[in-house]
């Protein structure tokens, strides 16, 4: 297993064409971006089948996909069919995904609160936890696991931006559900990164990483903004961790999205190969 790369890096480009490019990088995982216009879960006519056959002919594994968010999929939403509408979208990846080999799934918990007072917030967390519970529930006939991810705070009130908060929501769910631990939010949420995966503790799965300036979520190559990784890495290996490694590098702007896969190629190979990996690329 090795380095993965999020395809939302060519977040404009057909996912069978952003799997190409990561793999003519020399990557050989990518953590599919299920949201349009790169992939429309809502497609029934997609072509999977397609897809399957870009990641066999470009000797590239799926292990993970990022599932579709926003305000109107909220899990944590009071309007109920809020809610059921986040859980169909997720039920509509789980067949296709175990499919293609995908083994974890990457959801938000829910959606950075605009204005929502702390009782607000406190009160949200009953209906995470239902959500988390019933996406567990539906994943596991499809061998698949959840993994929720810490969100951005941004000094409100969040009920999911520390791996401590998410460990407590999902404390005592089925094993398929765990975290995913995003070192972009965490260190812009003013956090600790090797902190973090000691809190996640045997929950961690899945990784986000990629860099800031500790200010703004900007989805740089490590190495580009202030993030100290070696702290980290170090800690990731010392607690055994064997879940993902996504690169979720993104090009924002003017930049370009070669450019940036082609830094991020650079900067992990001074990190040399991750926890439970052969090679990190080619």
């Amino acid at each position: 297993m090795n380095y993965s790369v999020a395809t939302s890096l060519f977040m404009t480009e057909h996912l069978n064409k952003a799997i190409a490019k990561i793999a003519a990088a020399g990557f050989r995982e990518v953590e599919i971006w299920a949201r349009a216009p790169q992939l429309d879960v809502a497609d029934t006519n997609y072509d999977w089948g397609a897809v399957l056959q870009t990641l066999t002919d470009c000797g590239v594994k799926a292990k993970s996909c990022h599932a579709p968010f926003g305000p109107r999929l909220d899990l944590s939403s009071e309007d109920r069919s809020v809610t059921t509408a986040g859980l169909k979208s997720l039920g509509s990846l789980l067949e296709p995904c175990a499919k293609l080999g995908v083994e974890t799934i990457v959801v938000h918990p829910n959606q950075a609160p605009n204005g929502q007072t702390k009782q607000q917030a406190e009160a949200s967390k009953a209906r995470i936890r239902q959500s988390m519970e019933t996406a567990g529930d539906i994943a596991r006939p499809f061998g698949l696991r959840i993994a929720f991810e810490n969100m951005l705070s941004a000094g409100r009130s969040q009920p999911c931006g520390t791996m401590a908060q998410l460990y407590r929501l999902v404390d005592g769910l089925p094993s398929n559900v765990g975290l995913c631990l995003d070192t972009g939010h965490a260190f812009a949420n003013g956090l600790d990164l090797a902190d973090e995966v000691r809190a996640a503790n045997e929950r961690l799965i899945a990784l986000h990483v990629h860099d800031n300036d500790g200010e703004i979520d900007r989805h740089w190559p490590p190495g580009r903004g202030a993030v100290d990784w070696l702290p980290f890495l170090e800690t990731l290996r010392d607690t055994g961790f064997s879940g993902a490694w996504t690169l979720e590098i993104l090009a924002r702007g003017d930049e370009d999205p070669d450019f940036n896969l082609e830094e991020t190629k650079l900067a992990i190979a001074d990190w040399g190969q991750p926890a439970g990996r052969n090679t990190a690329v080619d």
